[in-house]
């Protein structure tokens, strides 16, 4: 370049500073530059790219460009992206593409973790893949280790919940498909949030361990479109709103909201998440968030056996790089695995069902012995969304001395309340009109039909149950 300064437009497409722009699937736009001799995605808007344009700007012409050259050439990037071609789907911390699962270190250098069929390695150049919200670097991997060691982490004694534990786990690394709650629950002193945070920190590291669960949907939902994986420490309850957003968040969903008051753009948040919640009391008590979770209760440390926080820490952060490096070892042996896999039934969580006999058999266990783990956790499930629905055990109740009950929807929810208040079941959580049952009875019949009772609605008005 001669002496004389370059317009700021012009000076970003020169061959000294050259700028890719790009419109993601919600339509933001960001741009890939070249820092430090790697390349790193930034937001337009971020106060990160302009510190980088007038870096580059000062190297060359010993003086700052003017904050209206600034916004003058942002819209100029903005129209190029907005009707140019180039569109990347941008993930954060783990992504899926081109058959391989591709892991974000988060490093200053923008290095990731390449896992395919043959292995796994380290990736200086990586495709446009990641973008990057409070996510903190992630360690190193080293080969030689053994999943198998987060046991030593975690309570739980019965080998098919612990089987389930690992390859839930494992699974969390793989982003393109709905995985189930992980739900840890149990006495004070069982470690649940020592585990949720070991959980965090080996899949998501973040500046932030554990997140207080609001109650609030768009605060929900920003915490939800900023973490890969979320874990929500000591909870009490969950109100129904916030339960069906996280069913949401494990099968897909977005939120829709303008950027500002005063204009029509929107945002559209979209997320597909990885989740673990923990609590004294089981708080996953709506059917349709049962039906979406692992249920983990973990057993009380006894005082023999109870270490300090900093020893466990210690402890953990010295096996942490063999069990990463151990986790992406069976992650290529699945990717190998999984086309060989037929399951001889669709469970409502179908694809991660394929996943965890794939794992499974990557572990070195079988794929029925997943199987068998699986439903076991189902089971659970069901039952305890029949404990925590009175009208379920009302249900029950009814279909103890008989086979078959037919009858109205009024004569129905007036026979279930009758039940109620002879068993001192909470009839204030019964619907007033028979057609609020009737939704209510949808919520659960999935749940009563694997408990050996069917309930069907014949018509407008008549309801039919029977003993399987």
């Amino acid at each position: 370049m001669n002496n004389e300064k370059m317009e700021l437009a012009k000076f970003v497409d020169s061959p000294e500073v050259s700028t890719e722009c790009f419109l993601d699937r919600f339509g933001e736009v960001f741009v890939r530059v070249e820092v430090g001799g790697h390349l790193e995605i930034m937001m337009l808007s971020s106060e990160r790219f302009v510190d980088w344009i007038v870096k580059k700007y000062s190297d060359v012409n010993d003086d700052a460009p003017k904050p209206a050259d600034i916004k003058k050439l942002k819209s100029i990037l903005r129209a190029r992206a907005t009707f140019g071609k180039s569109r990347h789907d941008l993930s954060i911390r783990s992504a899926y593409s081109d058959g391989y699962l591709w892991y974000d270190l988060v490093d200053n250098d923008w290095r990731v973790i390449r896992i395919g069929t043959s292995g796994w390695d380290i990736i200086d150049s990586p495709p446009i893949l990641f973008k990057r919200n409070i996510q903190k670097e992630q360690i190193i991997p080293e080969h030689g280790g053994d999943v198998h060691d987060l046991l030593k982490f975690v309570n739980i004694k019965n080998e098919n919940q612990q089987l389930l534990f690992l390859i839930s786990t494992i699974v969390n690394f793989v982003p393109h498909i709905p995985r189930p709650i992980q739900v840890y629950f149990g006495t004070q002193g069982a470690a649940k949030s020592t585990v949720c945070k070991m959980l965090k920190n080996i899949v998501d590291p973040s500046g932030i361990e554990l997140l207080n669960l609001v109650n609030e949907t768009k605060e929900l939902t920003q915490h939800l479109h900023k973490h890969y994986l979320l874990s929500f420490d000591n909870l009490d309850m969950l109100k129904s709103e916030t339960s069906d957003v996280l069913c949401r968040a494990v099968t897909g969903g977005g939120l829709e909201k303008r950027k500002l008051y005063t204009d029509s753009d929107s945002i559209i948040f979209d997320y597909r998440r990885a989740i673990v919640i923990n609590g004294i009391n089981l708080v996953a008590i709506k059917p349709d968030l049962l039906d979406r979770s692992l249920l983990f209760e973990l057993e009380r440390i006894d005082e023999k056996s109870r270490k300090s926080e900093e020893e466990v820490w210690q402890e953990f952060d010295s096996v942490k790089p063999k069990i990463l490096g151990a986790i992406f070892d069976v992650l290529s042996k699945a990717l190998t695995i999984l086309p060989t896999i037929t399951l001889s039934e669709s469970p409502r969580m179908a694809d991660f069902a394929k996943w965890g006999c794939a794992v499974a058999e990557a572990l070195g266990h079988t794929q029925e012995q997943f199987t068998i783990a699986y439903n076991e956790n189902r089971e659970i499930q069901n039952k305890q969304a029949i404990e925590e629905s009175p009208i379920a055990l009302a249900i029950v109740t009814l279909m103890d001395n008989r086979n078959i009950w037919n009858g109205t929807s009024q004569m129905l929810l007036k026979r279930l309340k009758q039940i109620a208040v002879k068993e001192e079941l909470d009839s204030s959580l019964f619907p007033k009109s028979p057609s609020i049952l009737s939704r209510r009875v949808n919520q659960i019949k999935q749940n009563l039909k694997s408990e050996g009772i069917k309930i069907e609605k014949i018509g407008q008005r008549e309801w039919h149950i029977e003993k399987l």
